[in-house]
């Protein structure tokens, strides 16, 4: 008896070995005077694929039907042949009106890629079909921001939580995603103090990215990931 195994992948990069469709870029930022937003993907493989595009809330788990969110995709379904792109709009909707106006909001944008499935199937064997599914970061930004995006280094720091634990400060009206952060000096065999990357929403404090369990006074040297995707480094003072 023939069977199908569907397996899905959660990825945290758009760009993988396997030749599929991509999407080419990293995030979207969706400024407020822009009445859309267009998305590029990319068939890379030799056959037509199948893909379904929605946006979630941070909550992967939720199926795209459930999902209330202030933004639709268009087209949410579509083929595209092999070796040939295809654009998304990302739209808002009328949801969108309730979004606050002094700092951005996050959502996802995803991109399920399924393959066809083999023309010749072997025979009373099991075949393995795999479905991708892409996963990137959706900020929504408002028109007036107390500050423009560059300013960002120059509003992180530390603080202590009631639990005395170490808390990593974004006082910006900006999504803030950090990748290193190394006590002051050029010696690149530094521990990163940072377990992993860090996501810190507007005008907060995170203590789940910290290995430290005390910060000295003195400069630090951290990397943020700007607009475009690119590491930019900098130093701020403790």
């Amino acid at each position: 008896m023939k069977k199908r195994i569907a397996i899905l992948l959660l990825l945290g990069v758009q760009h993988t070995t396997f030749a599929g469709v991509i999407i080419e870029q990293t995030r979207v930022i969706f400024p407020q005077e822009n009445p859309s937003v267009a998305i590029q993907l990319y068939n890379k493989s030799r056959t037509t694929h199948l893909v379904q595009s929605w946006i979630d809330d941070g909550r992967p788990e939720i199926k795209p039907e459930n999902m209330s969110v202030p933004f639709f995709v268009s087209p949410p379904v579509v083929k595209i042949n092999a070796h040939e792109g295809q654009m998304l709009k990302i739209i808002p909707n009328e949801k969108i009106a309730s979004l606050p106006a002094n700092q951005e909001q996050a959502y996802w944008l995803n991109v399920l890629d399924v393959p066809p499935e083999p023309e010749v199937k072997p025979a009373g064997k099991h075949y393995l079909q795999v479905a991708l599914r892409h996963r990137i970061k959706l900020l929504w930004r408002p028109k007036k921001l107390a500050m423009p995006p560059e300013k960002i280094p120059a509003h992180v720091g530390f603080s202590y939580t009631r639990a005395g634990k170490i808390c990593l400060n974004n006082e910006t009206p900006y999504y803030l995603t950090l990748t290193h952060l190394f006590i002051g000096g050029q010696k690149s065999e530094q521990e990163n103090l940072l377990t992993h990357t860090a996501f810190i929403p507007p005008y907060s404090c995170s203590a789940d990215f910290i290995k430290a369990k005390k910060i000295i006074r003195g400069e630090y040297r951290a990397t943020y990931i700007n607009d475009d995707g690119a590491k930019v480094n900098f130093t701020f003072l403790y």
